[in-house]
Order: C-alpha cells, then sequence, then structure tokens
C-alpha cells in the first residue's frame, strides 16, 4: 500500500511539473506534424497532413497497451542518443500506434509505433542503433479524420473510440480507408490528469483539395 501511495504521488509531482511547464511556455517549443482542418464535424474533424518523417518501431503483439510500450520504449532510446550519430533529438508529438489488420483490438494482431522526427532531422534522420531495429518512414500528404478522446489509452478505449469514429464516418459522405486505425498520444507517460488522445483513420472527402480520390493522399511508406 505504501509503495502504491508513493508511485502516485510521484506521479503527481510529474503532472504538476507538466502543468507548470506548460502554463510557463516551455513547451511551446514541442515540434508536431503540419497540418490544416478541412472539414469540422460536430464530434469528429478532418486534417489535411504536409508529408513529414518519422521514426517507426514494429511489435508484435495482441495488446495495444503493451505493444505501445514496447516500441515507445525503443523510440525512447533513440531519441536519447540510441543512434550511430549519438544525437539527442529533442521531444515531439505525439506519438502514434498504427493497429496495422490482423486478430487482436481493432482486428490488429501487428503495430506500427510511430514518432515524428524534429524539423531538425526531417532531411537526414541519424540512423538508429541496429539492436533497436527502427525504420526511418515517410509519411505523405493525406487527409485523416479524427476524433479526440481523454485519459489513459487502454485495449478497450481504443476499441470504443475507434468505433464511435467508425459510426460518425458512415453517416457521413467520408469514405475511410482500408489501412486501419491509428491511435495518437500527445501527454507524457506519467501524467494522470488531462491526458489527451486521438483515434485517427485516413479518408477521402470528395469536394475538398488533397482529399479526394484522385488527391496525394497514399499509403505510408519506409525510405
Amino acid at each position: 500500500m505504501e509503495k502504491q501511495r508513493l508511485i502516485m504521488l510521484l506521479s503527481l509531482i510529474t503532472a504538476a511539473s507538466v502543468s507548470i511547464l506548460c502554463s510557463s511556455g516551455l513547451t511551446k517549443a514541442i515540434e508536431s506534424p503540419n497540418y490544416k482542418i478541412v472539414l469540422l464535424e460536430s464530434d469528429f474533424h478532418v486534417r489535411l497532413y504536409s508529408e513529414s518523417a518519422w521514426i517507426s518501431a514494429a511489435v508484435d503483439d495482441l495488446s495495444f497497451e503493451k505493444a505501445t510500450l514496447c516500441g515507445y520504449a525503443r523510440l525512447f532510446e533513440y531519441t536519447q542518443g540510441g543512434n550511430l550519430n549519438y544525437s539527442w533529438l529533442p521531444p515531439t508529438v505525439p506519438v502514434v500506434t498504427a493497429l496495422l489488420p490482423g486478430a487482436g483490438p481493432l482486428h490488429s494482431s501487428a503495430y506500427s509505433v510511430r514518432l515524428y522526427l524534429p524539423s531538425k532531422f526531417q532531411a537526414e534522420p541519424p540512423s538508429p542503433l541496429p539492436e533497436l531495429d527502427l525504420k526511418p518512414y515517410k509519411w505523405p500528404i493525406r487527409c485523416v479524420a479524427v476524433r479526440r478522446f481523454y485519459g489513459f489509452t487502454t485495449d478497450e478505449s481504443v476499441v470504443k473510440e475507434a468505433e464511435r469514429l467508425s459510426k460518425s464516418l458512415s453517416k457521413s459522405n467520408i469514405t475511410a480507408g482500408d489501412n486501419g486505425y491509428s491511435v495518437a498520444q500527445y501527454s507524457p507517460p506519467l501524467q494522470i490528469i488531462g491526458r489527451v488522445n486521438e483515434v485517427w483513420v485516413e479518408v477521402t472527402v470528395e469536394g475538398i483539395d488533397g482529399c479526394g480520390s484522385d488527391g496525394e493522399t497514399s499509403v505510408a511508406s519506409a525510405y
């Protein structure tokens, strides 16, 4: 019991520290991929993302939670100098876990955990250490339907939120792609209060430049 209380206290201190940093403006330098909102609905919106470079960790696991933890641990080591240049990479958001077709939650048994590369390293990412088994990932221009939700992400909450987004899309003229859903997490691991997450899915929206079936959206691919 005392150990649990200590862990809770440390977590609260971490959350408070994050809150102070946010309010002081020190976290404004944290980068994220560029996009513009091209469609706004009551319970979701559509973003048009620019081309960008990411680093990706492939994980085989039936659990979204375990796959994300495993993949992020390798990505974090990469940012802390686990690369052939021994470069430190500043933090970015979000961490995205892509659920690939399979047999686990949302019919997925394989995952790709991805981290956006800072602008300094967009053109030439440092090569990861071989033992981390990471791959550079080029994300092309694409349109993504987004549903925001809060709290800790679990296997159950991911399925629930993805189903809600799917239901909303089914009532619109928006066509979801067949590349599966992704979950974007924006909060530090130990933050308890105010955690922000999103469910993403690639979509086609006729009549919006860059989002049509003849637009430039396509599946992300390795360099």
